[in-house]
């Protein structure tokens, strides 16, 4: 929502939304349209097809300070400029309501170290709808519990497949294992992931980590950046100190009771939205990963293939570049099931990053520093 200002001075909100097509994970077009005749409005749309994902970026490349770089960039200016476009200053996004109202199934983990071993297992068979099986509830409900020592035991046995931590991603096949090791990947994820953070249950160590690791702060200032870009002061109500001291006082059971999510959260919007909004979901939907990997297959796959050698981070000793050349074949034949997509965005991004930052110095004056003693 966004809220626009009339001449009188009076408030109005203005519901701005994405459209995307049916079957993509990102619709949720019927639900928007279900809360705007439930309150008597008329939804705007922003239609996600005609975003694109690579706007500007060697622009970004010569002023960013940094290579890190958001994905979803030109669905939230899209958004911010569909708002002033509509005499809109505020708007109000939903940040924080996966992290404060929900729990992952990690808190499986924590039935199991409380020894209801039977009930845990049960509910696993209940949630498990990707048919992960047993594979799936070691990783959920044993490995958060497993010292660090152990999993690197287990994972040097012959043949078996690396323990990661909940939320740990392994590292892509073209990534020098030399600058892995010295930058000590694992031993950071060690430090920084949720298994790290204080809290007694694993529960309290997820949201922990959702709400003070730095990754989700730098996704929402970039987000803020952008809407500020535009003329749009981009606010978070969730994120309110009284709603977050709430929220995490509140049982596990209110966030994730097999599988159904947000329970809290919808309770205290009945007689708010409609029911059928209300209702629990079979899947999570609003997500953008069809909206991602649909760009990277077609205009991704051809800057990856135009960035060929990755002469720039191969020779900072980043990437090995024939592993490089190789991955991108595999995800040529593979298509959108190959299972490192976001890291070639992230190699893209940097690659292309370090190229314009070195044209932009050779093509500025030398120019010497002269100070005092």
């Amino acid at each position: 929502g966004m809220f626009s200002m009339s001449a009188g001075g009076e408030r109005s909100l203005v519901p701005v939304s994405r459209s995307h097509p049916p079957g993509d994970s990102g619709r949720e077009d019927e639900a928007i349209e279900a809360v705007a005749r439930y309150w008597h409005v008329t939804p705007n749309w922003v239609d996600a097809q005609t975003v694109p994902l690579f706007d500007g970026m060697k622009e970004r490349g010569r002023w960013s300070s940094e290579s890190f770089a958001q994905p979803f960039e030109g669905l939230a200016r899209s958004l911010a400029k569909a708002g002033k476009s509509l005499g809109a200053s505020i708007a109000l996004d939903g940040y924080g309501g996966d992290f404060l109202f929900q729990v992952s199934r990690v808190y499986l983990a924590d039935l199991l170290s409380q020894g209801k071993l039977l009930r845990a297992i049960g509910e696993w068979h209940a949630m498990d709808r990707r048919r992960e099986g047993m594979p799936g509830f070691v990783r959920y409900g044993v490995q958060p519990l497993l010292p660090r020592w152990a999993k690197r035991r287990l994972s040097s046995v012959r043949g078996s497949r690396a323990m990661r931590s909940s939320m740990e991603r392994g590292v892509p096949p073209w990534i020098s294992r030399r600058f892995e090791r010295e930058h000590s990947f694992a031993e950071r994820f060690a430090a920084l992931g949720p298994d790290s953070q204080p809290g007694s249950t694993a529960v309290d160590r997820e949201a922990q980590f959702y709400l003070t690791h730095q990754f989700f702060a730098r996704i929402n200032a970039r987000m803020s950046g952008f809407a500020l870009d535009h003329g749009v002061e981009l606010r978070s109500p969730l994120l309110d100190s009284r709603v977050v001291r709430f929220a995490l006082s509140r049982p596990r059971s209110e966030r994730n009771d097999v599988g159904d999510q947000k329970r809290l959260l919808r309770a205290s919007m009945r007689d708010l939205l409609p029911e059928s909004v209300l209702a629990p979901r079979v899947g999570k939907s609003g997500t953008l990963t069809s909206y991602f990997a649909q760009h990277m297959w077609k205009d991704g796959l051809r800057r990856l293939t135009q960035m060929l050698p990755a002469r720039e981070l191969a020779a900072l000793g980043v990437v090995d570049s024939d592993a490089l050349t190789r991955a991108i074949d595999e995800y040529r034949r593979s298509g959108m099931s190959y299972p490192h997509v976001d890291a070639l965005f992230c190699t893209l991004q940097a690659e292309t990053w370090v190229r314009s930052r070195s044209i932009s110095a050779a093509s500025e004056p030398a120019t010497i520093a002269i100070g005092s003693s």
